[in-house]
């Protein structure tokens, strides 16, 4: 009775003129969930034989029941097949259209900005004087839904097409669009440039987690921040392992379906004309338990300890992180979901602070994906891959939360840096008073004087240390530089506390080898910035490097004789940072010192690590 009510009051303030025409209310449905599009009819008949700005569509009035209208994609659709954009991927997480009223002059501003449930009149994403022009409105015209997303469902109630003399103009369009080139700003502000997305990671978004034993769940957002929409698109090319096959194929030799190439397609604002042009940008696969073509390497969640610096992306990694691949699909946007999305400065901004919002052209989970400036993609804590795995080891305590977008950086952004965000977490249904002393350095031998900078790595985080270089001096620091004076051999120990009560001692004899003479085989360079840690290990090692182009890698452990032990990574790696984890102990049955080869392209580089 509600919605009736609203409608016929509605209908009383917008109903002004002898020469209006009002449909009746068409019966609508339910609207399937997860795709397809469903269209729901309305018979116009009895008026002119062309519409146009002295007789036309004036507006759309709609109610529909809905937990989530971000999944929604709504349309217009005339007689002819002409259809107009009315709401696209707004509102995130809100409920309803409550007989809402789309038309050119509205009360409440541009759907793209206001906050559901929408109460009141919007601009529809496209104007409806676009169907104004000169077709016959007698005849069968379309309400055309689409959910773009699984779990929400809802319905479209009703809906009533009010036609009337001279239908209001169209506001000036300040808008970015594809038709409207003028609207879109450049972040130089000049009038030619490339409109970049910017992929950020949502601080706010990775609040929402869920611990258990064994496993830490986190919820992921995406924002889109930038000048341009990040858009991706499949190619016609498509391959099982490394073989090529025809993208018909449903399923590889091994059972995975087979991977498609992908490119990211980026806008170029030239004065008056926008054209775009394409590169590539990874894979994409197609996950047949829920029919989504998922982009891969997207997101990575990892639980860490705190490092040097203050890039957390850097950061040890103590829990295992997946990455994790998704439809990039406009699921909420920086109004709707307030302090999701932030500037440089940390301060929360919405789709009206960003230039160019909320310009874009695709999104969903096909072949053709994208969020739009000012939007943003959400992984739910509940859904495949936001687990982060916890080991037997981890104990209660702190750590931190890290979330990473594209970590591999695959796609072309406007700025490259800002794609994480970390919040501290106490582990509470882990291991209980326990902890694990660990450290590492950058480099474990050199010529006196030889600088080292330690790296503590205990488990949980500590928050008292105690350094024995084994030279006589001492740190509390917990990241300590200390430089050796004198050449031979060192033993270096720790003692951590944690905030639980637990103290505990690591001791590595003979951990720093000082010399007169350069030569020695673990003798470190500087070759891609590659480094191993934790080092010394007792479980797993991750080697990180950041290759400056894509490169063939190959990873070779040996004993302390030279003998080859075991090669735990061969292959092409794309430029950026990358990580190899492995566990030394898979391939050594005693603990000691041994050899890693890191080995990128025509350069070389040989570490020390130490197996306990």
């Amino acid at each position: 009775m509600k919605t009736l009510l609203v409608f016929l009051f509605g209908l009383m303030l917008y109903q002004s003129a002898s020469a209006q025409a009002v449909s009746f209310p068409a019966t609508g449905g339910d609207i399937p969930d997860d795709f397809p599009m469903v269209c729901f009819p309305d018979t116009v008949s009895g008026l002119p034989a062309q519409i146009d700005p002295n007789f036309g569509l004036r507006s759309l009035n709609l109610d529909i029941t809905h937990t989530y209208v971000g999944d929604l994609q709504i349309k217009l659709q005339a007689p002819n097949g002409n259809e107009i954009m009315i709401s696209n991927g707004n509102g995130g997480y809100g409920d309803d259209y409550d007989s809402t009223f789309f038309q050119m002059d509205p009360l409440d501003g541009y759907i793209q900005y206001g906050i559901p449930p929408y109460i009141g009149s919007y601009y529809p994403q496209e104007s409806i004087n676009l169907l104004n022009n000169g077709l016959d409105p007698n005849g069968v015209w379309h309400v055309c839904v689409t959910d773009m997303a699984a779990i929400d469902t809802g319905s479209l109630n009703w809906f009533v097409l009010t036609f009337d003399s001279f239908p209001p103009i169209d506001p000036p369009d300040t808008t970015c669009a594809y038709a409207n080139p003028a609207g879109c700003d450049c972040p130089d502000g000049s009038s030619d440039c490339d409109l970049f997305p910017d992929m950020t990671n949502s601080e706010l978004v990775i609040q929402d987690h869920l611990e258990i034993t064994g496993e830490l769940s986190i919820s992921t957002g995406t924002p889109n921040i930038g000048w341009g929409p990040l858009e991706v698109r499949g190619i016609d090319s498509c391959f099982c392992d490394t073989s090529l096959v025809p993208c018909s194929t449903s399923l590889c030799p091994n059972g995975d379906p087979p991977k498609q190439w992908v490119t990211q397609r980026i806008y170029h604002r030239d004065n008056d004309s926008i054209y775009y042009w394409d590169r590539n940008a990874g894979v994409m696969q197609y996950h047949a338990s829920h029919g989504h073509m998922h982009v891969e390497s997207w997101v990575e969640n990892t639980l860490r300890i705190k490092g040097p610096g203050n890039d957390p992306s850097t950061w040890p990694i103590v829990g295992t992180g997946y990455k994790i691949s998704f439809c990039l699909i406009n699921l909420s946007d920086c109004t709707s979901y307030y302090g999701a999305c932030t500037d440089s400065s940390g301060n929360s901004i919405s789709q009206a602070d960003i230039p160019n919002a909320p310009f874009g052209l695709v999104s969903g989970c096909g072949t053709e994906q994208g969020i739009f400036v000012g939007s943003m993609d959400i992984y739910d804590k509940s859904l495949i891959g936001q687990q982060i795995i916890l080991d037997s080891t981890i104990c209660n305590g702190d750590y931190y939360i890290v979330s990473i977008t594209d970590p591999l950086n695959f796609f072309q952004e406007e700025i490259e840096t800002n794609n994480w965000s970390h919040i501290p977490i106490t582990l509470t249904l882990q291991n209980a008073g326990c902890c694990h002393g660990n450290f590492d350095c950058d480099t474990t031998s050199g010529m006196a004087p030889f600088a080292v900078n330690f790296q503590d790595q205990t488990m949980p985080m500590g928050d008292s240390w105690y350094w024995d270089f084994g030279d006589g001096d001492t740190s509390t620091a917990q990241f300590p530089n200390h430089t050796y004076q004198n050449p031979g051999l060192y033993t270096v120990t720790l003692v951590v506390t944690t905030n639980t009560g637990c103290i505990d001692t690591i001791t590595y004899p003979n951990y720093i080898t000082v010399n007169t003479t350069a030569g020695l085989p673990w003798e470190d360079v500087n070759v891609y910035q590659a480094r191993l840690f934790p080092n010394p290990a007792s479980g797993f090692t991750t080697l990180s490097f950041d290759l400056p182009e894509t490169l063939e890698v190959e990873v070779a452990l040996r004993d302390i004789t030279g003998r080859l032990l075991a090669k735990p990574a061969q292959g092409i790696y794309k430029a950026g940072k990358q990580e190899i984890r492995f566990s030394p102990w898979s391939y050594v049955s005693s603990k000691g010192v041994y050899f890693v080869d890191f080995i990128a392209g025509n350069k070389s580089k040989t570490m020390k690590l130490v197996v306990y």
